[in-house]
């Protein structure tokens, strides 16, 4: 009797266990196997980048029953952000989060999405960034550096935050400004007559208080929650640079996937990334109405022309410097 109860267990016990295994395979699809992403940023937790990284991450998972995971790591957990690009290029990670002024450092081309007050608002940045001109790019960028956007979202116009009033370029004569390590933020800071001192993101606090800069930017909301205009109270609503950013997966894995794949992940971004281009456009005024009630002094330029007559022939020599002067031509006749 004893041996007739073991064998019925090991039947139960198989029964079960494919059971499970059927169940399991339904789940993620038949001969479709798990998919795992490692995705860095160099954002704190409490920003919209690992906000929407977030949602992103669930909305793939959803799409895909579980079988396609990306584990999110914010903070430089990977990397600064140019070691992150290096990884990405490399194939050493899978996904960064690109910015399109950095990725100027390894395909020129992609510094005109970042040209200085290029701009006319957010309806004619996203014609350009999502039109034809930032598809080429996009494709080039893939194509040479190994390094395919998977969809751009709004980290929004940046700002100064400085210890003096900014309302004119003259104001803004020998102030020593923090830049990224990338030429066309040298560049913008130098034309306007200020002194560019590139430090790495994850110095820049220390390096105001300590006073080795007087004056950093970035946009308005990363401003507000790290607490810098309370080491320099004027901010400057400038507008200098559209700042882009989004996830970039490696090539090489990008077509290693399956076009399903590919799919979910694309077309998760763009939801994910449509309700994050209207948040961002929304919580600009409120980033500055919080900074004034806490003390700041919100200041913009009060003569935009003065700018762009200073920066047109700046377009025209970036342009010319990459042979890409189609392609500016394009961004500026953008309606």
């Amino acid at each position: 009797m004893r041996k007739k109860e073991i064998l019925i267990m090991k039947n139960v016990f198989a029964f079960v266990l494919a059971l499970t295994m059927l169940l399991t395979v339904s789940s993620i699809g038949y001969g479709q196997s798990a998919v795992r992403l490692k995705y860095g940023h160099a954002n704190a937790i409490d920003n919209d980048v690992h906000i929407y990284a977030l949602k992103w991450s669930e909305e793939v998972a959803k799409r895909s029953n579980g079988r396609i995971k990306i584990e999110v790591y914010p903070a430089n957990q990977l990397g600064n952000i140019r070691e992150m690009m290096e990884g990405v290029e490399l194939g050493t990670l899978d996904i960064g989060h690109g910015d399109t002024s950095m990725l100027s450092t390894v395909l020129p081309e992609m510094g005109l999405l970042a040209l200085p007050f290029i701009y006319k608002g957010y309806d004619h940045a996203e014609k350009v960034i999502d039109g034809s001109v930032g598809q080429e790019l996009n494709e080039k960028l893939a194509a040479k550096r190994n390094m395919r956007p998977l969809g751009w979202m709004w980290n929004g116009f940046r700002n100064f935050c400085t210890k003096v009033p900014i309302t004119k370029v003259a104001d803004c004569k020998n102030i020593k400004m923090r830049s990224p390590e990338a030429k066309i933020y040298m560049d913008t800071f130098t034309l306007l007559g200020m002194k560019p001192t590139p430090i790495p993101w994850g110095e820049v606090y220390t390096a105001m208080q300590t006073k080795v800069v007087d004056a950093m930017e970035t946009p308005p909301e990363t401003i507000y929650k790290q607490g810098f205009y309370k080491l320099g109270k004027y901010v400057c609503n400038s507008r200098h640079i559209f700042s882009v950013v989004g996830p970039m997966i490696s090539e090489k894995k990008w077509q290693s996937l399956a076009k399903e794949d590919q799919k979910i992940l694309s077309d998760s971004l763009k939801k994910v990334y449509d309700e994050q281009r209207v948040n961002a456009i929304k919580i600009e005024e409120e980033y500055h109405k919080k900074m004034a009630a806490d003390g700041a002094v919100i200041t913009k330029f009060e003569n935009p022309q003065e700018l762009i007559d200073l920066f047109t022939p700046y377009w025209t020599k970036y342009s010319e410097s990459c042979k890409a002067e189609n392609l500016l031509k394009k961004i500026v006749e953008t309606k």
